[in-house]
């Protein structure tokens, strides 16, 4: 499989705190990873970097393997067109429609008629629960719908690499699995690579292949997912189980 982002010797800083150190690791084309850890732990960064929105202060960083800092604004942005994100913060369009901005990503393409983006987006709201919503302004949604209209944009263009950032906060159980299985079947039917950044152990541990967690600026966890409860740091152990009492 090909490199969809490879880290080499990595590092940075912001100020005096140590961010990455060091850091390599691949991920592959079509692998489903999560990247777990405590808050401030370099999660958000990590990706960022990823996406060539951050500048690493060592090291060399490659996204569909070209290498970012041989990259141009163009060239960066080019490359970009092949992600989609869903951001913590949600990063909807305020003066569109909720179907509107679901279509963002099919008309930036320019390449579909309106009526296959129109359907499209039906299909896609339909799919989150939100089918009868699509008229309305985005300030009408509670939290927990405006996540599913990022979760629906996000992946509506099939797009090589889909960032998920936190998919199921402020959803229900019920919502979250059925927002998993949407990811699932998107994935297995589109075959790209798939990152969700979350805390949610139990769903990740049912989603992805492998589990990432940086802290302190080294990556003290890379492996199978439905390994990580044997992994024997104290860090590692205290964090997927919530524990209290630990080092964190």
């Amino acid at each position: 499989m090909s490199s969809v982002i490879h880290f080499q010797n990595v590092s940075h800083k912001f100020k005096n705190h140590t961010i990455l150190n060091d850091v390599t690791l691949q991920i592959k084309d079509t692998e489903k990873v999560s990247i777990i850890g405590p808050a401030a732990c370099g999660k958000s960064v990590l990706i960022k970097i990823a996406c060539g929105l951050i500048v690493p202060d060592q090291g060399t960083v490659s996204l569909f393997d070209t290498p970012l800092n041989q990259c141009s604004e163009t060239e960066l942005t080019d490359l970009r067109k092949d992600i989609g994100m869903l951001f913590q913060s949600g990063a909807l369009f305020d003066f569109m429609s909720t179907a509107d901005n679901v279509a963002f990503p099919l008309r930036q393409q320019a390449i579909l008629s309106e009526d296959i983006i129109a359907k499209k987006v039906s299909e896609r709201l339909d799919a989150v629960g939100l089918g009868s919503s699509s008229a309305l302004p985005i300030s009408a949604l509670s939290g927990g719908m405006q996540r599913r209209v990022g979760i629906a944009r996000a992946g509506i263009a099939l797009p090589k690499l889909v960032i998920y950032d936190e998919p199921s906060a402020g959803l229900d159980p019920v919502t979250t699995s059925k927002i998993y299985d949407l990811l699932s079947n998107d994935q297995k039917e589109h075959l790209n690579t798939v990152i969700v950044i979350s805390s949610d152990i139990e769903s990740l541990q049912k989603f992805t292949d492998r589990m990432i967690m940086p802290y302190h600026g080294d990556i003290i966890y890379d492996g199978s997912s439905d390994k990580i409860f044997d992994c024997k740091n104290p860090i590692v152990h205290q964090f997927i189980r919530g524990e209290t009492q630990g080092p964190l």
